[in-house]
Parts: C-alpha cells; sequence; structure tokens
C-alpha cells in the first residue's frame, strides 16, 4: 500500500523537483516547535549571510506545530515564510523514499549560532536580526507595570528545566533522554533573594513547569504561572533581562541571540558544549551511590561511563549526578551580578584553578580545541570542591 502511494505521488514529486531545479531554488524548514530552536538557527543563518550568500534562492516553511507565535512573527519580519507547508513534507517524505534529490533541501540547523560559536568561540556575532516594533515595545511596558515595574527597573530571567513541557506537547515521542539536564526551581532560592535585595526584579520563565515558586515576594515573580503570561513577553523578557540565570535549555538561546549576557547552572559535564558562549556556570556532580565519594573530573573523563551521562544511564554504573545547592547558586548569583556590571571575578587562585580545569578537561574532551575560554567555571566553585582537580 505504502509503495502505491508514493507511485501515484511521484509524478508530482518530479514535477517539484523539475520546478526546483529549473528555478534554482531550494527548500528550508525551520523547527519552530521549539522557541529556542528557531531564534537559534534563524539568527546563525542570518549572520551566516554576512560572509556568504547561498547561491540558490531558499523557500522557507515553518514545521506544523508553533511553540511561539510572537518568534514566528518576528522571523517573518526577515524571512518569507511559505505558507504551503504540506508540499514541503509531501516532497521530503518523497525524496527519502526515491532517494533522490537531497541537495534540494537546505538544512538551516547546520547553520545554528551555537554550532558557530563552538566551531570558533571568538566569533563576532553582530545579532540580533529578530526585533520588536515599536509598538511592540509600548505594549511590554504595559505589561511591565501589572508586574510593579517602573520604566528604568532592571530583571534577571531565571529557569530550571524540566520534563513536563516536552512530556505534554510531544507525548508520541519519548523525550525523557534530556531528564538529566531537570533540576527543582527551589535551587534558586538564595539566589533570587539575593538579587532582589540588590533591587532587581525576578522573573521565573518557562511553560508547564512541574513545580510553582515557594519563595515569591513583589520582586520574585513566578511568571510560568502567572495569568499575565503570554507568548509575547516570554520573548520580552528574555531578550531584554540583565542577564539569563538557569540551566542551558532553549528558554537560554532566546536571550543568547539577543546578546544577553547568560550564566549557567546544573550542567552536566560531558555536555559543556551545549554553553558555546563563554559565560560562568556551575555543574552537577557525580557520586557513587554505594560509597557516597565524589568522583573528580579526571575520574570522571576516563570512566567507561562518561559518554553515558547524557543516556541517563548513569545509575547503571553505580553513580548518580548530584544537583548544584542553593549555596552553590547563591555564589554564582554574586559572581554573576558582579560579572554583568564589568567587573572581574577571578582572582589569582581561581584563575590557577581553572586553568588546571581546563587542562585536564583538554586532555580528555574537545581535544580539537585549541581555545577553551568557553569553559568558564564559577571561581567560588572551583575554591569549594578542589577535589575535582585532584
Amino acid at each position: 500500500m505504502k509503495h502505491i502511494i508514493y507511485i501515484l505521488l511521484y509524478p508530482f514529486y518530479k514535477l517539484i523537483f523539475f520546478l526546483l531545479e529549473f528555478f534554482n531554488l531550494r527548500l528550508a524548514q525551520i523547527d519552530n516547535s521549539r522557541f529556542g530552536h528557531t531564534t537559534n538557527f534563524v539568527e546563525g543563518y542570518l549572520s551566516s549571510l554576512e560572509n556568504k550568500k547561498e547561491e540558490r534562492k531558499l523557500i522557507f516553511f515553518f514545521t506544523s506545530v508553533s511553540a511561539n507565535k510572537q518568534i514566528d512573527k518576528m522571523v517573518k519580519r526577515v524571512l518569507k515564510i511559505s505558507k504551503i507547508g504540506f508540499i514541503y513534507q509531501i516532497f521530503r517524505k518523497c525524496s527519502i523514499y526515491w532517494n533522490q534529490g537531497e541537495h534540494l533541501f537546505f538544512e538551516i540547523g547546520d547553520f545554528a549560532l551555537q554550532k558557530t560559536f563552538s566551531k570558533n568561540i571568538e566569533y563576532n556575532y553582530k545579532g540580533p536580526k529578530l526585533n520588536f516594533s515599536d509598538k511592540e515595545k509600548k505594549r511590554a511596558m504595559n505589561y511591565l507595570e501589572n508586574f510593579g515595574l517602573k520604566k528604568n527597573d532592571k530583571w534577571i530571567c531565571i529557569h530550571n528545566r524540566d520534563s513536563k513541557y516536552l512530556d505534554e506537547k510531544f507525548s508520541n515521542s519519548n523525550s525523557r533522554y534530556h531528564d538529566y539536564r531537570d533540576f527543582s526551581v527551589n535551587s534558586f532560592e538564595k539566589a533570587a533573594n539575593f538579587f532582589s535585595e540588590q533591587g532587581y526584579y525576578v522573573f521565573r520563565m518557562g511553560v508547564n513547569q512541574k513545580e510553582k515558586v515557594e519563595f515569591q515576594n513583589k520582586k520574585i515573580i513566578d511568571y510560568s504561572n502567572s495569568k499575565e503570561k503570554n507568548p509575547f513577553l516570554d520573548v520580552f523578557l528574555l531578550s531584554n533581562s540583565n542577564f539569563y540565570f538557569g540551566s542551558g535549555s532553549g528558554t537560554s538561546n532566546v536571550s543568547m541571540c539577543f546578546q544577553r549576557k547568560c550564566y549557567g547552572i546544573n550542567y552536566v559535564i560531558t555536555d559543556f558544549n551545549r554553553a558555546c558562549t563563554p559565560y560562568l556556570f556551575i555543574f552537577k556532580k557525580i557520586r557513587n551511590i554505594k560509597t557516597q565519594k565524589f568522583l573528580s573530573l579526571k575520574e570522571i573523563l576516563e570512566s567507561d561511563f562518561c559518554n553515558k551521562i547524557v543516556n541517563n544511564d548513569l545509575t547503571k554504573y553505580g553513580h548518580e549526578l548530584v544537583e548544584n545547592t542553593n549555596d552553590d547558586v547563591l555564589s554564582l548569583g554574586q559572581e554573576a551580578l558582579r560579572d554583568s556590571e564589568g567587573k572581574n571575578v577571578y582572582d589569582e587562585e581561581s584563575v590557577f584553578l581553572l586553568n588546571k580545569f581546563r587542562n585536564i578537561y583538554h586532555k580528555y574532551q574537545d581535544k580539537e580545541k585549541k581555545n577553551l575560554s568557553f569553559l568558564k567555571v564559577s571561581p567560588a566553585f572551583l575554591k569549594n570542591n578542589q577535589y575535582l582537580l585532584n
């Protein structure tokens, strides 16, 4: 039956094939099912045009499920998006089935901004290309006033990744392989209170989060569970915050693409390249379940389970990930605030420890990279966990 369907579609497939070749066109699908992907891909692609031009003209399509209508609207201001995405889907499936026409597809994901930074940490990103209209900026101020903010007030966006969003939105697919990146919002309590004491508003970002913020005050806002939450404000808050502070999820991509500083919490050792841009971060430690002994960086990188961490297989090897504590996160928050103000956070001791960390890491991971400046581990975290460098 399947073969018959593709035989019936073959004339349609060959017609589209001919038209694409004749007019020198390629098809490009933008994944807008997760708004972190959308901004990452589009900003990366548009930035690449500064150095070269695509030989073939591109026809852009969105995927069928939109994560954020505001991002879609902003993308449409800079790229012409075709509304006949179903043709792309049919042609793509036919191309795979008949094993023809791969050259007619443009993989915009290959130009993701994260990948560009990963290849060249010194890349001079001149974005964002996406923008808000003057009308939208005025609209945003009205929303902010509802939260008690005045014109010159500053805010920080915090975010903890959990599995609820993907489990509900993509219930037909298994997204649990991301679970190693999850952590509790309660980790932010001390840091969020510190930020608010320094005069900043704190917005907890996210969609369909498992936990609610129990430590709210007038400046600490659980926006993810707020009645004011909407796609427009999701993007505006992340793109105009003083900085982003949280997990290395797609949410952070929005801040990164809008040139906001980002600071990472509960990263995983073999997954550092998710950061791509050089900002301060701390990571989950690894502990032997039986002996309760924490492993050094060398022990982790030499282990037979090192590359199994991102598959959530760590417990099969008798070890577990240990989340950053409230005090860990507070220390990073204090450093992040100083760093965001342009102040140096590394003293002589922490520079020595950081270089030692980078040397050990480079011996076992990312050996091809000559520049490890993206590894900016928190000074306090290094000093408090020097066993990692044994």
